[in-house]
């Protein structure tokens, strides 16, 4: 990996960090140059501005997503299953801290799709390919019914509005994951 991708990474890496413990507001491209441990020129030379970083940090988050989908279907799973562990994984990380979603950092990132069309088409462009080849390789409506499953419990996490104590957000999951693995088992059987 060349030393400009390594620093690159760094610089990611230490905009979710600052996002996860102190949220948009404390996101600034000085903050997030002293956690990477790079100059602010350096971080300049990769991301332009406050927006270019939030992008770049999207962007590699969506890499990350579907390297880990790849791996998820080359260990035999089933793709809607994949879908639901890697939601649950994301899920698990916000948890852990402060999520990089909050409702502040949220309607920020909204406002930055609305400014940016290119940007925006391109990841809704992304996701549309994506939630395509789940639905022609599945039951398209149990396939849609899990996703908007998924996107509900996610927004009701990311406005604050309850939601099921930690054991039943397991049970949900759990559920979720079994319902998907036996819709991908009988896309499987049927294909046969």
């Amino acid at each position: 990996m060349k030393k400009s991708e390594v620093t690159r990474g760094r610089i990611i890496e230490a905009t979710m960090v600052t996002l996860q413990e102190k949220g948009i507001q404390a996101l600034t491209l000085e903050e997030v140059a002293r956690r990477a441990e790079v100059s602010k020129g350096g971080l300049l030379y990769h991301f332009k501005s406050k927006e270019d970083l939030l992008k770049g940090t999207i962007l590699a988050q969506k890499e990350q997503d579907r390297l880990r989908y790849e791996a998820l279907l080359e260990q035999g799973m089933g793709k809607l299953e994949a879908f639901v562990v890697i939601f649950e994984e994301l899920h698990a990380s916000r948890i852990k801290g402060k999520s990089p979603l909050d409702p502040e950092t949220l309607l920020f990132l909204l406002t930055l799709f609305d400014a940016d069309d290119a940007f925006a088409s391109d990841i809704k462009e992304q996701m549309k390919l994506y939630f395509e080849e789940i639905c022609d390789s599945v039951d398209p409506v149990e396939s849609m019914i899990i996703r908007y499953a998924l996107d509900g419990f996610m927004m009701s996490q990311h406005f604050g509005l309850p939601i099921l104590d930690a054991a039943q957000q397991g049970q949900f999951m759990d559920r979720l994951k079994e319902r998907a693995r036996k819709i991908d088992q009988e896309t499987e059987q049927g294909k046969r």
